[in-house]
């Protein structure tokens, strides 16, 4: 249906205009991919229909145990708020506790002092807020502050849940197209890393398979060299190709996956991490704008064989559902890792015995050479020594040199 938001705004509110209103809202909700951009485009009428001064979105960030806020105001103004602990924010309190909640008068509420002097330099003086839920997840809340010190009434109240609602269906959503985004790459991944059982031809697989991985176009794959004291670079990153994909190793606490390794865990590096690195990858990847690096270590068969490391232009990109799909993606790359070492190890083995084979073999003719030669010279030995060795080829066999005198007979 056509977009209508900006004919609503500064007119009355009637029934009529606010029932209008939410099917918009219902329609451009419906279609969205991003909540955020679709509120961005809402806030102006929702803010014209209800009176309201600021609409904010606050979603809880499981990892910081944080409320991350944005904002959108009547005159179009928009930002995010610091992050704040669940328990000094209302939108936090609607979220831990599943519960509305109403401040009538910004200038005497007490709850929470390091939120409302928040809402006070930005105008509000009276703030509703509704939990953004759905029966199997709880995602954050949504709130509305007014600029005089009154309270919502029932249609605005109940018009605010419905877009609450709409707001909750459409995180769960999203979550549910990024959970089929994930397992379709995890499929992509699993058949690059079949594809082959020799390490030398499993590495370009990898690298090819770090391009699967949803969301995160940059990714450093560090793997640990036989010393354990280096690792080994590689990537697809062209504006980072001087510092990875050459072979050569660098020390193993230099490296981004220092700590996952050494403590075989999930790591995260900030930018300020990144920026304080003495290690010219790390420099190169702040100027370049990554803000965020979760290292996830290969581990397989007991064994760590390396991290991966995927970074983000995001600060904090990385939270529980990011870090789950992230080790299942590290857990095939470890076991690809390990059965090709496998494969190797067999390979050489095999090569071993058919060398002793053949020892064995030159051996047991050494010991029952035919009576029909006679000779005990050094050369006419070596003679004999080469013969045995190409004895079980379809090699042809030049043997020059002088005869020496025929034995009489």
């Amino acid at each position: 249906m056509p977009e209508t938001s900006v004919g609503l705004e500064g007119t009355a509110s009637p029934e009529s205009d606010r029932y209008r209103l939410l099917l918009e809202v219902t329609d451009r909700v419906a279609r969205t991919q991003s909540l955020p951009e679709a509120l961005k485009e809402l806030a102006p009428p929702v803010l014209a229909v209800t009176g309201g001064e600021l609409l904010n979105l606050s979603l809880y960030d499981p990892r910081r145990d944080c409320m991350l806020t944005q904002y959108w105001k009547k005159n179009r103004e928009s930002g995010e708020f610091d992050p704040l602990p669940v328990d000094e924010v209302a939108t936090g309190w609607a979220w831990k506790h599943q519960k509305p909640i109403a401040i009538h008068d910004t200038e005497r509420e007490r709850r929470f002092p390091g939120f409302v002097p928040v809402l006070l330099n930005h105008g509000v003086r009276s703030y509703t807020v509704l939990p953004i839920s759905t029966p199997s997840r709880h995602f954050g809340a949504l709130g509305l502050g007014k600029s005089v010190p009154e309270v919502l009434n029932g249609e605005d109240f109940e018009f605010l849940s419905r877009i609450a609602l709409m707001g909750a269906l459409a995180l769960e959503k999203e979550r549910a197209y990024r959970a089929l985004e994930e397992q379709q790459s995890l499929v992509a991944i699993s058949r690059e890393l079949s594809s082959s059982l020799e390490l030398e031809k499993l590495l370009p697989a990898i690298l090819s398979s770090l391009r699967s991985i949803a969301r995160y176009e940059r990714t450093i794959l560090c793997l640990l060299a036989e010393d354990g004291k280096s690792v080994h670079r590689y990537g697809d990153a062209m504006e980072w190709e001087s510092f990875v994909n050459h072979g050569g190793a660098i020390p193993l606490e230099q490296s981004l996956s220092a700590r996952a390794i050494q403590r075989r865990s999930v790591t995260f590096l900030t930018a300020d991490d990144l920026h304080e690195m003495n290690e010219p990858l790390a420099k190169a990847m702040y100027e370049g704008g990554v803000r965020s690096v979760c290292s996830v270590p290969l581990i397989a068969g007991n064994q760590i064989w390396g991290a991966l490391n995927p970074s983000s232009m995001v600060e904090n990109a990385f939270g529980p559902t990011e870090i789950e799909y992230l080790q299942q993606v590290a857990n095939q790359i470890a076991a690809a890792l390990q059965n090709a070492h496998a494969y190797r190890e067999i390979a050489q083995l095999k090569e071993r015995l058919t060398q002793e084979k053949r020892y064995l073999e030159y051996e047991i003719r050494s010991a029952n050479r035919p009576d029909d030669i006679v000779g005990n010279s050094p050369a006419l030995k070596r003679v004999l020594d080469y013969a045995a060795i190409v004895a079980d080829t379809d090699s042809t066999v030049l043997i020059t040199g002088k005869p020496g005198p025929a034995k009489n007979a």
